[in-house]
């Protein structure tokens, strides 16, 4: 009994080490100025890497930010539909990643002192769609998020400042050109 634990024991000290894959994911939070990278499974597990600051703004989000925020809305509007930047229009967009999800949030000016920005990069060939909590110290409360399209950016934009959000449901949906964008 006391060789085979002594065996035991030589096997593992002289196996190699290997960094072990971060565990699935079943929400995922950040806080504003973070950006995390997730990834889904065929068979929908979702693995996520761990934040770290979010990255510049490039010169399309900033694009964008301004349609969102100069977008007027209804006062009876609960959520908008998503406004598409025409091809052509506004700066290049920069590439995104195959086979993986960007998550940036950010606290950006806004018309109100702070408002809170959240940039979607969809690299898989399907439609992502998600659930989303808002938070603003002890306070949280659901928010209406759109599918993000295969291959492309996404944004939710709230005009007022938010402290972290938490992400759950992700799901990759098939999705063609035609297809209504749905926001739940």
């Amino acid at each position: 009994m006391r060789i085979s634990m002594m065996l035991a024991a030589a096997a593992l000290t002289a196996a190699p080490l290997v960094a072990a894959a971060p565990p699935p994911a079943s929400t995922v939070s950040l806080a504003s100025g973070e950006s995390i990278v997730v990834r889904v499974d065929s068979d929908g597990a979702v693995t996520a890497a761990a934040p770290v600051p979010a990255p510049p703004l490039t010169d399309l989000d900033a694009y964008s930010l301004g349609k969102i925020a100069s977008t007027e809305v209804p006062q009876d509007a609960k959520v908008l539909a998503p406004a598409f930047t025409l091809k052509g229009e506004g700066p290049p967009p920069t590439r995104i990643a195959r086979g993986q999800i960007r998550f940036t949030f950010r606290d950006v000016a806004g018309r109100t002192p702070h408002e809170a920005l959240l940039t979607i990069e969809n690299g898989y060939r399907q439609g992502l769609t998600y659930t989303a909590v808002i938070g603003l110290g002890g306070r949280s409360k659901p928010t209406d998020v759109c599918l993000v399209l295969p291959g492309k950016r996404g944004y939710e934009h709230w005009p007022f400042p938010l402290d972290r959000i938490e992400l759950a449901n992700l799901r990759l949906r098939p999705w063609r050109e035609g297809d209504a964008v749905t926001c739940r």
